[in-house]
């Protein structure tokens, strides 16, 4: 089965599994799947078989959708990650995109789970996410099986709340 792992992500290049979900499908096709039924009108998986995503992973930048959709969905990115004095307004963020677009109770849903670790306020500088089907992408691209474990620089991975644009009026 697939999985989603949280992982801490330092500026010393160190990462270490925090927390594992199963089943990937409880995370980014989750945030995709409401956001492509909202703005595209879409059904549940049609974004997947229509191309759509590209278009819903834009919407980040634009600042006419509201900013804690965008968050949610920037987190959401390969090598995206959260840093620390982020970790409260994150799990808040969460926590609205939860109440706008109940989950089906019926399908896997990791965003709660991942409100409420935040909210712990784990002891490392940023978390960010792996997923069972591409890896942990926070690994360097020269890696290899048989070399020691580099970990891409900060600057080259994606920072949540830096990299997203805010409106003028958030």
């Amino acid at each position: 089965m697939s999985r989603i792992t949280l992982l801490s992500f330092d500026s010393n290049h160190a990462c270490q599994e925090l927390k594992s979900f199963k089943n990937s499908c409880g995370f980014a096709d989750y945030v995709w799947t409401e956001l492509c039924k909202s703005y595209l009108g879409t059904s549940d998986s049609d974004y997947i078989y229509n191309g759509l995503a590209e278009k819903v992973w834009a919407y980040y930048e634009d600042t006419s959708k509201p900013y804690f959709e965008r968050i949610v969905l920037a987190i959401t990115f390969d090598r995206a990650f959260i840093e620390k004095d982020g970790y409260d307004e994150a799990a808040k963020f969460i926590r609205q995109f939860l109440i706008k677009y109940p989950s089906n109770p019926s399908h896997s849903n990791h965003w709660g789970d991942i409100a409420d670790f935040l909210d712990t306020k784990p002891n490392c500088e940023s978390v960010g996410f792996a997923s069972s089907h591409s890896g942990n992408l926070f690994l360097h691209d020269t890696y290899s099986e048989d070399s020691e474990v580099e970990f891409l620089e900060k600057k080259e991975c994606f920072n949540v709340f830096e990299d997203t644009p805010k409106a003028t009026r958030e």
